[in-house]
């Protein structure tokens, strides 16, 4: 029935437990087996976009599709907005990034043979509630890294149109979760600062709300590792974004500097 619908299965020997075994096998290891490229740059640059729009031509490890949360504070209103299920605990969250290895069809296809790196977005230690494999975490502390940048307007849009593409349900989720963090963004961005934000929501003024966040919020909290990147590429156009990305990588793996 699967490959009537036109799907490539495969059938795995031993059923569930056997999947799961070489889960461990592979994100328990002491190294992991291949090499990483990161993706880094502050909030709203397009990290996981370019992602997107290169995975069916570059490997790809989506940490933050594989948590189905977007890493932050606010990061489970983008997949709550769209009525995706969230991620049941550590085991799913791990299951979902070795998917995502095991059945990577990029036209750099790595399969069992660990030539060519992926691409990965630069995260701390955690997503959301869950935790990143420690010999993934080492080997993108160590990766070679490539920082995006982008225009404060193309990062508003961007966060706009995760956060609030039903503007009514994310103003009203935003709103539930800055009255049940209300202590805690008033100790991050002020109490005058707090009360215009929620008004700002209140009013659905999105855009002024997503601008103050950036500044005062995001890109003070966040900030990005102290790491020299390898590459800058100006993110405001994604579609040549991705081309000079899937330059450098050529590039790269073939030893062509």
């Amino acid at each position: 029935m699967i490959s009537d619908l036109g799907y490539r299965s495969k059938v795995i020997s031993g059923g569930i437990k056997s999947f799961r075994k070489e889960v461990n096998k592979t994100l328990t290891a002491e190294t992991f087996t291949f090499d990483l490229i990161e993706i880094s740059g502050l909030t709203g640059c397009g990290k996981t976009d370019l992602l997107k729009s290169v995975s069916d031509k570059l490997p790809v490890i989506d940490l933050e599709n594989a948590a189905k949360h977007f890493s932050s504070l606010l990061g489970h209103i983008p997949y709550e907005i769209k009525g995706i299920k969230k991620v049941s605990g550590q085991t799913e969250f791990e299951n979902n990034i070795y998917a995502q290895i095991r059945l990577n069809n990029s036209e750099y296809s790595v399969h069992d043979n660990p030539v060519y790196p992926f691409l990965i977005e630069s995260e701390s230690k955690r997503v959301g509630k869950f935790n990143v494999p420690e010999n993934i975490y080492r080997k993108m502390e160590a990766a070679k890294t490539v920082k995006l940048t982008g225009s404060l307007e193309h990062r508003i849009n961007r966060i706009i149109k995760d956060y609030f593409s039903d503007r009514d349900e994310g103003v009203k989720l935003m709103l539930e979760l800055f009255h049940t963090k209300e202590n805690f963004f008033r100790q991050q961005l002020s109490k005058i600062l707090f009360d215009d934000l929620i008004l700002k929501l209140e009013t659905g003024n999105v855009s002024d709300f997503t601008e103050i966040m950036i500044k005062d919020y995001y890109d003070k909290r966040y900030r990005e590792k102290k790491k020299i990147p390898v590459r800058e590429i100006n993110s405001d156009d994604i579609e040549k974004a991705s081309a000079e990305l899937e330059e450098f990588y050529v590039k790269e793996i073939s030893g062509d500097k």
